[in-house]
């Protein structure tokens, strides 16, 4: 089914399905319990760009010392749930916005062509997913496609840029800010990032990618683990503390927010008709523009 309301000051259409479960051993990257897909019938504000390297939905306009967000999605892609609402709503308030199309080629056609399709279920095929993507890696794939988004951003003259990862996200922000010739070296600069329920662990669950680069997620990162997300992004564990202790920023230090009620994938994904749900995820855009807003206003 289809449910249309206002929230954010966006029309946002959510559609609503059974909770699905998903083995997190199979998947590395979305627990049991979590959401499933979300339809939208949302009428972006933005537009579809191409350029060389890769296609992207860019949401404001990109102008000269203007301050950018990348929104890396989640397994579904550049169209998911509310990824393009977030995406809108960041431009709305003085932001330049692009959400990269990475997962390519996409699964059975994906959602506008990138990622999963709609009618992919978790719970049942966890294990084509894991096949399915493991070779979109970022050596061979994922790495020329961001590095050509960050050159466009400098081409526009946009020379400092954030980053906002649902899920899967987390694993290429953490990967680029780890990666300095991509930016750095270009004379760009990246000042933070925040991840609800992050899944760095794609990395090396499914990519085969080692935890070496870690300490080189040296910006102030803002992870919100839902309920069933692993520890590891929680005090104490292993990914939070290796990203704490790299973050030398000097400012608000990397930390974590649980959302200890709500399912992996919640925040763009979750059914905001329901009020417990709805709460919860104003709660992260709180959290969300309050962060960009400390590290890098507009």
């Amino acid at each position: 089914r289809t449910l249309t309301l206002c929230h954010f000051a966006a029309d946002i259409t959510t559609g609503a399905f059974a909770v699905v479960a998903v083995s997190h051993q199979t998947m590395s990257c979305c627990p049991p319990g979590s959401e499933p897909y979300l339809a939208s019938n949302y009428a972006a504000k933005g537009e579809k760009k191409s350029i060389t390297g890769v296609e992207f939905y860019s949401a404001g306009t990109p102008a000269e010392g203007k301050k950018a967000i990348l929104i890396i999605p989640d397994i579904w892609g550049w169209d998911s749930g509310r990824t393009r609402a977030f995406a809108d709503m960041l431009a709305e308030k003085g932001y330049y916005v692009a959400v990269p199309k990475l997962l390519m080629p996409p699964f059975e056609g994906g959602t506008d062509g990138d990622g999963l399709p709609p009618n992919f279920d978790l719970g049942t095929r966890g294990g084509e997913m894991a096949g399915w993507i493991k070779p979109i890696n970022w050596p061979d794939d994922t790495q020329a496609k961001m590095t050509a988004l960050i050159g466009f951003l400098k081409e526009q003259k946009i020379t400092t840029f954030s980053m906002l990862g649902f899920c899967y996200g987390a694993y290429p922000i953490a990967k680029t800010i780890a990666d300095k010739s991509m930016w750095k070296d270009i004379g760009m600069e990246i000042v933070c990032a925040v991840s609800p329920h992050p899944s760095i662990q794609i990395g090396w669950g499914i990519f085969g990618d080692d935890k070496s680069f870690l300490p080189h997620v040296d910006r102030p990162f803002l992870l919100m683990p839902a309920g069933g997300d692993p520890d590891d992004y929680r005090p104490g564990g292993e990914i939070f503390e290796e990203l704490k202790k790299a973050d030398k920023s000097g400012k608000t230090r990397t930390m974590a927010t649980e959302f200890a009620d709500m399912n992996h994938g919640w925040s763009v994904r979750g059914d905001i008709t329901d009020a417990a749900v709805k709460a919860q995820v104003d709660k992260f855009i709180e959290h969300m523009t309050a962060w960009f807003t400390e590290h890098m206003p507009p």
